[in-house]
């Protein structure tokens, strides 16, 4: 697709070449094919053939003073020469083309034969894959997270490396995890704008920002507070222990306003278990 793309611009562009040189006339033959020549050699197609003809044009010539001239005037005949560019389709040229774009060199250390081996195709999906990573972990390369902690020997280089691995294995597993729930059960999620069923796991953080909890000493378990009903669905499309725990308890549940978080407008459809607010656990 991307090389007919390239072909069919490319075809544009030398027709409306083809267009501006056919409306300039040359006094001779010679002069008309020099210049349907350089028109080739400063814009010789990749994917196209162009073919190069000098056509004569016969025509009367211009009085030189103003007015009609008389009927029985006998008008002095000039010829003209103009250079036509003739587009023609190269299948052989696209064919090579897309062999080219088609063709990737990798190098790796995965076997490619034996019991642990891949296959090409896997390999090749492997290689495309890795801008996920890059993606995620483009908040570790930020030298202003790396550069204060000065940690001096090798050793404790190595774990905080370990460490920032098993953070982003984390922060990719809850971001595989909703995104599946989500799919499962035909449902979407609060994200920055409007609502998404594709939210990354910075989105699912962000949702559970406000929420309060109380301890009393002397007293067991824990309250929580400034609870809305969009995290309260939110845990319980994550299946999360804390909604049956019986030393969690929860004040009054309180709907997304206007302009916040995980408020939907009337009329849309509303998440699994939205509802307008009320005790839970």
């Amino acid at each position: 697709m991307i090389v007919e793309a390239r072909r069919d611009k490319e075809r544009k562009n030398l027709e409306r070449i083809a267009a501006r040189l056919g409306k300039r006339e040359f006094k001779c033959e010679e002069d008309a094919r020099r210049a349907a020549a350089a028109a080739i050699e400063r814009h010789g197609p990749d994917l196209h053939r162009l073919v190069a003809e000098a056509v004569a044009e016969r025509r009367p010539v211009k009085r030189p003073g103003p007015g009609r001239p008389p009927a029985d005037e006998q008008r002095e005949m000039e010829t003209r020469w103009r250079a036509v560019l003739t587009i023609e389709h190269d299948q052989h040229d696209v064919d090579e083309a897309i062999l080219r774009e088609s063709c990737f060199v990798l190098v790796t250390t995965r076997p490619l034969t034996g019991p642990d081996g891949c296959s090409d195709e896997e390999l090749f999906r492997t290689y495309q894959d890795q801008n996920l990573v890059e993606t995620a972990i483009r908040i570790f390369k930020n030298p202003q997270q790396v550069a204060p902690l000065f940690l001096k020997t090798d050793a404790r280089i190595a774990a905080l490396g370990l460490v920032y691995v098993l953070a982003l294995m984390v922060y990719a597993l809850i971001q595989r995890e909703v995104r599946r729930l989500l799919e499962q059960r035909k449902a979407d999620f609060p994200g920055n704008k409007g609502w998404t069923t594709r939210p990354t796991t910075e989105v699912v953080f962000r949702l559970f920002e406000g929420i309060n909890t109380i301890r009393v000493d002397g007293v067991p378990g824990v309250t929580v507070t400034n609870m809305t009903t969009a995290q309260r669905d939110a845990l319980e499309l994550l299946n999360h222990s804390m909604l049956t725990d019986p030393g969690v308890s929860y004040a009054q549940l309180a709907k997304p306003k206007p302009r916040h978080r995980g408020w939907r407008a009337r009329g849309k459809k509303s998440a699994p278990g939205e509802d307008s607010g009320g005790q839970v656990g």
